[in-house]
C-alpha cells in the first residue's frame, strides 16, 4: 500500500495514516475470522513498523551537530508522522 501511494505522489502523512488503518483493519478481520490472536498484538506490531525512528535519530543528530533549522524541520516531520499513526 505504501509503495503504491508513494508512486501516486501521496503526501507522507496520508501514506502513514493509510498504512496504520490497514494494520488495524487486518487485526479486526483476523478477530472476526476467529483467529486465536489478540488484535492488540497485531496492531502494536504493525505500528512498530511505521514508527519514524530514522527521522528522529536524524533530527537529534542535526541538533547535536549544530543545525537547528534542519533539526526543527525533521522534528516537525516526526511529529506529523506520529499524528498520522494516531489518526490511522
Amino acid at each position: 500500500l505504501a509503495r503504491q501511494l508513494t508512486k501516486w505522489r501521496t503526501a507522507d502523512f496520508f501514506v502513514t495514516m493509510a498504512c496504520a488503518f490497514l494494520v488495524t483493519f487486518i487485526a479486526l478481520m483476523l478477530r472476526w475470522a476467529g483467529v486465536d490472536i489478540a488484535p492488540s498484538i497485531v496492531v502494536a506490531g504493525g505500528i512498530l513498523l511505521l514508527l519514524p525512528t530514522g527521522r528522529l535519530v536524524s533530527a537529534v543528530q542535526d541538533a547535536i551537530n549544530g543545525f537547528p533549522v534542519t533539526a526543527a524541520g525533521r522534528f516537525l516531520s516526526t511529529l506529523l508522522t506520529f499524528g498520522a499513526i494516531v489518526a490511522g
